[in-house]
């Protein structure tokens, strides 16, 4: 299983529901389930996201204990959330703070009666801690997600044996800054977990945060360079970013000639690769502003994975 870290930003969740409307399921399986965390006190759009997934069928999880965007000053709404949630099959996540916030999530659980909850540390697991150690334990934990998990086979082991299911996050995006520093180079290794992650590992699944940068970041700019980051299988076993690239550096000014630019280079680097709807969607378009350039990688990389798992593991 794929789980994509994502942030509840508008065009993060437009990318999920427009993938559903025109993928999910219908070719490649079901391979998909989202990690969402809110970041915006308006949570219609993140409750109209969750609708499309609940009568898509699609798995997901939401992050009940955010603390980032909107939520570094206030408090998530957990009840608003969860009145909207009956008879929908989905994960309460809680991000794990060491041990610092382990008695709130308790008492959440508890609160409100949750179950098949998702624990997610962006930290080593540290099962020596008794208070990690209990809330892992905990029975109405099903799922336990932590950073660069495939490097820790005594704390796989460790988890295996309190039956949880267990997703490995990578940070597989290699970020750059200004978009220009992309030229270095253009392609790039992205991952190689969905290769090994359950035959060598027997994790329940992998996650990362698609091809788009893991620190999140309120707004922005107009850059200097258009950048559009498009992953692709390269082969078997590796999948790989290309940035797509602007030429004239005069964004700013004439960002609509950047984007086309850049847009132009997409079509011949896959004459002999496998286009997903998104390719051909981006590249028989206009400028569609910055926000949505991100949803058409998101929703590219969310078809190349259930693809590729589709092909890997249904067969089987």
């Amino acid at each position: 299983m794929y789980l994509p870290f994502l942030r509840g930003k508008l065009y993060e969740l437009k990318a999920i529901k427009e993938y559903i409307d025109e993928g999910y399921g219908k070719e490649y399986g079901r391979h998909i389930m989202p990690i969402i965390e809110p970041v915006k006190k308006d949570i219609r759009p993140l409750i109209s996201c969750v609708e499309a997934m609940g009568k898509a069928k699609m798995p997901f999880a939401v992050v009940l204990n955010s603390r980032t965007g909107d939520f570094q000053r206030a408090t998530f709404d957990v009840t608003a959330l969860l009145t909207k949630m009956k008879g929908v099959q989905w994960a309460p996540a809680f991000e794990v703070n060491g041990n610092a916030n382990v008695d709130d999530i308790e008492t959440t659980i508890a609160d409100c009666g949750l179950d098949n909850v998702m624990l997610v540390f962006f930290s080593i697991v540290e099962l020596d801690d008794e208070k990690i150690k209990r809330l892992v334990s905990n029975g109405a934990v099903r799922y336990i997600a932590a950073m660069n998990l495939t490097q820790r086979i005594s704390v796989i082991e460790d988890l295996t044996e309190l039956g949880k299911e267990l997703i490995s996050i990578e940070d597989c995006f290699p970020e750059k800054s200004p978009n220009n520093a992309y030229r270095e180079n253009v392609d790039e290794a992205f991952s190689d977990t969905f290769s090994y992650y359950k035959s060598r590992l027997g994790l329940f699944g992998f996650s990362d945060f698609t091809a788009l940068a893991r620190n999140f970041r309120e707004g922005g700019v107009l850059p200097q360079v258009v950048a559009i980051h498009m992953t692709y299988q390269k082969s078997a076993r590796v999948i790989y970013v290309h940035h797509f690239l602007s030429d004239s550096r005069n964004g700013s000014n004439n960002i609509r000639e950047e984007f086309r630019e850049a847009n132009e280079k997409i079509p011949p680097f896959y004459d002999d690769k496998p286009k997903t709807i998104a390719v051909e969607q981006i590249t028989s378009m206009g400028y569609p502003g910055l926000g949505a350039i991100k949803k058409f990688s998101i929703k590219n990389h969310l078809e190349l994975m259930n693809r590729i798992l589709h092909e890997k593991e249904d067969s089987e």
